[in-house]
């Protein structure tokens, strides 16, 4: 069924696009079966043919597991375990996709309340007066849009 699949997304994008390299998406059994084919029959279906690739959910997975295992033994989880039930379990795991997004939305949160509140303090101490820190976030919604949404969510 995978092989079919392959051939009809060949014959699909050749007559669109000619000479484009399909590019397939599978969650991970669809995807190992696919490798296998690109395996078997590398002529007909190989690397140069085809780029087979882990769906978006299976790379957010692999993108949150990895901050999770950076995270470990950071103490932040046994810190989300007293703020939030369950929560820290999925910083570590990311098993629970939504869950486990929700965890580093809170983090990123925390941490940018932290920064403003490290920062107030220490204008204070040295008797400075504070800079606005928006200029630099303005700044970066212009070089980079997704910044927009990561500022109005955490302002």
């Amino acid at each position: 069924m995978i092989k079919h699949s392959i051939d009809v997304v060949k014959s699909a994008v050749e007559h669109l696009n000619t000479g484009q390299t399909p590019v397939l998406t599978f969650d991970q059994p669809l995807f190992a079966l696919a490798k296998q084919i690109q395996w078997k029959w590398p002529e007909k279906y190989g690397d140069e043919k085809f780029v087979v690739m882990f769906g978006g959910l299976h790379i957010e997975m692999a993108a949150l597991k990895t901050i999770g295992d950076w995270l470990e033994s950071s103490g932040w989880a046994q810190a989300l375990v007293q703020a939030t039930a369950g929560m820290a379990d999925s910083l570590h795991k990311a098993s629970h996709v939504m869950r486990t997004r929700k965890a580093h939305q809170i983090t990123a949160a925390a941490l940018y309340i932290l920064q403003h509140h490290a920062y107030d303090l220490a204008c204070l101490k040295d008797n400075q007066t504070q800079m606005d820190l928006r200029p630099g976030v303005m700044r970066e919604n212009r070089i980079v849009p997704s910044f927009v949404t990561g500022q109005q969510q955490w302002s």
